[in-house]
């Protein structure tokens, strides 16, 4: 096998050895600066004492839009009545006559025509007077329905108000034949020719006896 004898002394190879010392005596010599990057991570300045790295926020332009306020319209100006308590009138007289309507198609092609029934403001300051003295015996009359409820109810005249009509219109169901006289409190409700209407709720205290009124009062075409 034949060998190779390397001559250490040659120019070139000093060279090359000469070169290494010097890489690797640098390299010694040389401080680690800080952030300096090695293979696979990388090192961050570690914050001064007393200091805290802090963060820049900028400044946001948009700002949240207003949405707008729907306010519910109003039926009538007074307050005597809430408008649920008039959307509730109507939306009882108005189920009530729906159902007259499919019990009675067989009779005419037409139906009721009252299905665009609406609140009057002016009969809703009529009943008012009406009821305004507190007297449980009202006359009898051929454009109102009236009920007493024995029980004081406070401002709840949603409530009082159910009930009366819950009394109107049960009418229909307890009447025998003998009681079939105009003007009783259902024929009121159904009645095809009715078109507005207007109640009212007034609580009352008369001798220490309290109880509440109802009186609705109808406009007919």
């Amino acid at each position: 096998m034949q060998s190779i004898n390397l001559n250490v002394n040659a120019p070139f190879f000093s060279l090359r050895l000469k070169d290494k010392q010097e890489d690797t005596s640098l390299n010694r010599s040389r401080p680690e600066t800080i952030g300096s990057r090695r293979p696979g991570r990388t090192t961050l300045p570690p914050p001064k004492p007393g200091r805290t790295r802090s963060t820049t926020h900028l400044p946001t332009t948009t700002s949240k839009p207003e949405l707008p306020t729907c306010k519910k319209k109003r039926i009538c100006s007074s307050k005597r009545n809430s408008e649920d308590f008039r959307e509730l009138a109507v939306a009882l007289h108005k189920e009530l006559r729906e159902e007259l309507d499919i019990d009675t198609s067989y009779l005419s092609d037409d139906g009721l025509k009252d299905l665009d029934l609406v609140y009057d403001c002016k009969l809703e300051k009529l009943a008012y007077q009406r009821i305004q003295g507190c007297k449980k015996a009202l006359y009898s009359s051929k454009t109102h329905n009236s009920a007493v409820i024995r029980r004081h109810l406070g401002q709840e005249k949603v409530l009082a108000f159910s009930k009366a009509f819950s009394y109107w219109r049960n009418g229909r169901e307890k009447r025998t034949n003998e009681d079939f006289k105009p003007h009783t409190e259902y024929d009121k409700l159904s009645w095809d020719s009715l078109s507005a209407i207007g109640c009212a709720v007034k609580q009352c205290r008369k001798r220490g006896e309290r109880f509440t009124l109802v009186d609705c009062k109808y406009d007919y075409e």
